[in-house]
């Protein structure tokens, strides 16, 4: 027993509590023994039994620890030496404990949601920050649904989540939606002060993620529309069945309107079939632009409409950028898909400079000559000379667009010049991994045309180097485009990136006037301050905001998506970015104690960060299990020496390092924590 004081309102109080241990829930409990009122009035009024209460109690807690710990220290020597009673033994996941520090110090998380929480006046039944960190953690961990990351709570230890119900974990989502541009400001100040970043240089790309779901939200919110159009129209004495509401619309026009009230209840159609890049046409999707700096952390994200062009999201995201963070002059750097006349001049409308790649085989073949032609190319070396393996080369590359004023639409047309700069590399590995496929692909071409072979398309994969007959139900493979073959073979091994800088204060007020009088005689030319040399990294840095789809596919299983509506999408795709920059976060803290490790190798170390925990002699024991040791080198692949990633993990985050056998204060002085309850059904129920 011992003297607890503790707030109530503006209020202080004392009370007399005891420490005991739940035979259901298997987990520390405490109850009141009795409770002596207002701390203050008590001081005054009573001055000697508040002493004699402080004098009787105040030591209680310290000697009970000190016995904890003799004991905790005996019953390890008989477990060592293979003696002891136990229960049955618990597996606990620990990486909440090993990844807090960044949650509550590098991000300062938790006094952020307690801010939102005051500055929206808001009562949640459920401790916002807690949750958040948690279902990111546990993206790391072993990615789930949300409905499996419930269940899977009372497996983690450090989450600091003792009572929660299944709706207040969707409600949350709601919560995070709500409050996305706030909680993304936050962090990217947080970030920005660890690793400031230059805005100069910001990456943009799209992906698309799936439903498994057989309809899209058309087909749901016009199915859901039409029963309540049903029930609706029946005062006006209509019985008919929702699959007769097209018939009725077409015999009664006069109630399109109230149809069209029913259908717009259900907002904007989100999850739609499109373009999809993992080739799931039969499925619906959404699209997720995602922004991320040069230091490779995410600054931004949108999800649109999965039937929506990439190219008309950039525009959106732009805005978002200009008005959210107020982010201008810099370089927006996108992969080919993206590489449009239309949205250069949008980006520089906007006062943004871009470098966009562009597929060399879509060059003319008048240039063919001169860009495959490396006695004109630079061999590109480090700030010592070295070479790096690659070689570059700039040239002028000119682009005219017809700019239509939209809001004066009577007005002629305006043709400007758009003065991009191209650059070209070369790399003599790329050109190996290139003709390589290239030869798979002519293999399984040659073998169609022998086989006179059913194929479905013209333009994937082998069958786009193919011909092909049209039979009645299917294409015939039928000749090998034999040029097609040799473009590729002569341009194996180049890449190229349409560049260009942030346009002067004087281009972009004519860009947002489009006077044809005061027209930049030499088109639209930038400031022309980019460093060639340094522009010419810019295709190997396009691979950073690829990684960041793949980490977020393959490691935290961004999709398939188990949500649907448009608030819990966003809101489980911010999951997934702030899993993403915590995962950033714990690179830069291994790189500043000198390892380099890749970020399959953390989330296995993470998911190797296990304990069992048992209950011997009425003490509480957390044994740590022995972790696979990777084959890690300094740089992060495996086939170095062996490395227990946990332990380091632990180490370098947190300063500590686990005993083979721990203790509840063992595990509160390792990694800072007061709170090791567990979750349990029972606690929610």
């Amino acid at each position: 027993m011992y003297l607890e004081k503790f707030k109530s309102g503006k209020n202080t109080y004392i009370r007399l509590v005891e420490c005991y241990r739940d035979p259901n829930t298997k987990t520390n409990r405490k109850k009141v023994i009795k409770n002596y009122g207002n701390y203050e009035k008590l001081k005054e009024q009573s001055p000697e039994v508040l002493r004699e209460l402080e004098e009787k109690y105040s030591n209680v807690k310290a000697k009970e620890a000190l016995a904890r710990n003799d004991n905790f220290e005996r019953l390890v020597n008989s477990l060592s030496a293979g003696v002891g009673d136990s229960e049955e033994s618990l597996l606990l996941n620990y990486s909440s404990l090993i990844l807090n520090p960044l949650w509550r110090d590098s991000l300062g998380m938790t006094e952020f949601f307690r801010y939102l929480k005051n500055r929206n006046d808001t009562e949640i039944q459920f401790d916002a920050s807690k949750l958040t960190f948690y279902l990111a953690v546990q993206k790391m961990v072993e990615p789930q649904s949300h409905f499996h990351a419930y269940s899977s709570l009372s497996s983690y230890i450090g989450a600091g989540i003792t009572e929660l119900e299944l709706s207040s974990l969707y409600r949350c989502l709601d919560y995070l939606y709500a409050n996305k541009e706030s909680i993304l400001a936050h962090i990217n100040r947080k970030v920005e002060g660890l690793y400031p970043r230059q805005n100069s240089l910001l990456f943009y790309d799209t992906t698309n993620c799936y439903f498994e779901t057989p309809l899209d939200d058309e087909q749901t919110f016009t199915r859901y529309a039409k029963q309540d159009f049903c029930e609706l129209i029946k005062k006006e004495g209509y019985e008919i069945e929702p699959n007769e509401v097209d018939a009725l619309l077409e015999k009664a026009p006069s109630l399109i309107e109230i149809y069209q009230k029913c259908r717009d209840e259900y907002g904007e159609a989100l999850r739609m079939r499109g373009l999809s890049k993992e080739l799931r046409y039969d499925l619906p999707m959404v699209s997720v632009a995602l922004v991320i700096d040069s230091n490779a952390f995410p600054v931004d994200f949108m999800v649109f409409a999965g039937n929506k062009s990439e190219k008309t999201n950039m525009v959106n995201s732009i805005d978002r950028l200009k008005s959210t963070y107020n982010i201008t002059e810099s370089i927006i750097v996108a992969d080919s898909g993206l590489n449009s006349v239309p949205n250069m001049y949008m980006l520089l409308k906007n006062g943004f400079g871009y470098a966009i790649s562009k597929s060399v085989l879509s060059l003319p073949k008048k240039m063919e000559a001169d860009i495959t032609d490396l006695s004109k190319y630079t061999e590109k070396t480090d700030s010592q000379g070295n070479p790096l393996n690659y070689m570059y080369r700039i040239i002028d590359y000119p682009q005219k667009y017809k700019i239509i004023d939209e809001e004066h639409p009577e007005n002629s047309p305006v043709t400007v010049v758009i003065q991009n700069k191209m650059l070209l590399t070369f790399s003599k590995k790329r050109q190996q991994h290139d003709l390589a496929v290239l030869e798979e692909k002519f293999g399984k071409a040659r073998k169609a045309v022998a086989e006179g072979a059913k194929i479905k398309t013209v333009n994937k994969g082998f069958t786009s180097f193919l011909s092909a007959d049209i039979d009645t139900q299917k294409l015939i493979a039928k000749k090998i485009k034999m040029k097609l073959i040799e473009k590729h073979r002569n341009r194996a091994g180049f890449a190229a990136v349409i560049y260009h800088d942030v346009p002067t204060k004087e281009e972009q007020a004519w860009l947002q006037s489009l006077k044809e009088e005061t027209k930049p005689e030499q088109g639209i030319v930038g400031r022309n301050g980019l460093d060639n040399v340094d522009m010419s990294n810019v295709y190997h840095h396009l691979v950073q905001i690829e990684r960041c789809f793949r980490i977020m596919k393959s490691n935290f299983s961004i999709r398939p998506m188990f949500v649907r509506t448009e608030a819990h999408i966003n809101a489980h795709v911010l999951i997934c970015i702030i899993s993403l920059i915590m995962l950033r976060l714990v690179q830069k803290k291994l790189e500043e104690n000198g390892h380099h490790l890749s970020e399959n190798a953390i989330c296995t170390g993470l998911n190797d960060a296990r304990l069992s925990y048992t209950v011997r002699n009425n003490i509480n024991v957390y044994e740590k299990l022995t972790t696979r040791r990777l084959d890690v080198s300094t740089t992060g692949k495996i086939n170095g020496y062996k490395m227990n990633v946990t332990d380091m993990l632990t180490e370098v985050i947190d300063g500590g390092k686990l005993n083979h056998y721990n203790s509840d204060e063992d595990l509160r002085k390792i990694f800072g924590v007061k709170n090791l309850e567990l979750f349990t059904q029972n606690s929610a129920e």
